[in-house]
């Protein structure tokens, strides 16, 4: 088997930045590239956040697909199919781990002092939309040297979904909770208007009045895609 040209590519663009962001639709190969990604810079500690289904079935699997057979082997899959006891124990004796999503809030109770990997990758990206979330959070205070987020698209249902992906990959996931959520409460102002605001309904539907393209020009030399 080889890698297409545009994964080639990924790996390439991984190398020139400490924060990512690999925007490709859905089979495409994200997994592949980024594994043959690991492979090739050799990290020390490797943190994969993913959906449970994926962790279980994908990463290690996809590894070994490939003959990638030191990542194979090293590779510890820690879920909530696993006791939590057991999922401490293996986050605290394995250095390359393929964490389930939901088992976020492990990582701070096997390391109370805290640890820092040198590579997290987070698939997909978009589980951190919400930047208010216990499992923002949770990505949020997680130290590494590398943060890359994987996704089919960056924007879902509104572009307001931005921030919190780009906190998750390092703007600004160092500051504290007030600061980030003041921050995101000027950013919004700044570029949204709330469409609904005067209607007497109990809701805001926030719409973008600044063009997207200056929305993410910060983020823009962070993000890899295909377009």
């Amino acid at each position: 088997m080889k890698l297409y040209n545009y994964q080639k590519r990924t790996i390439d663009f991984c190398k020139t930045n400490d924060k990512i962001i690999i925007s490709q639709g859905m089979g495409l190969g994200k997994t592949t590239s980024i594994l043959h990604y690991l492979h090739e810079v050799k990290p020390t500690s490797v943190l994969i956040v993913a959906p449970k289904f994926v962790a279980n079935n994908v990463w290690k699997q996809e590894a070994e697909k490939w003959g990638l057979d030191y990542l194979a082997e090293k590779l510890t899959i820690v879920t909530g199919d696993t006791p939590k006891k057991k999922r401490v124990q293996l986050l605290r004796e394995n250095d390359f781990i393929v964490l389930g999503r939901d088992n976020l809030s492990d990582i701070k109770e096997a390391f109370p002092e805290g640890k820092k990997f040198d590579i997290l990758v987070m698939d997909e990206l978009t589980s951190f939309k919400n930047h208010a979330s216990k499992r923002s959070e949770a990505i949020y205070n997680i130290k590494a040297k590398q943060r890359i987020g994987l996704t089919g698209t960056l924007i879902t249902n509104s572009a307001i979904d931005v921030y919190g992906q780009f906190l998750a990959v390092g703007y600004g996931n160092e500051l504290p909770k007030r600061e980030r959520n003041n921050m995101f409460y000027r950013w919004r102002a700044r570029h949204f208007k709330d469409v609904l605001a005067g209607s007497g309904l109990q809701f805001q539907k926030w719409k973008l009045i600044t063009p997207l393209n200056q929305l993410i020009a910060k983020v823009r030399p962070s993000i890899f895609t295909l377009d």
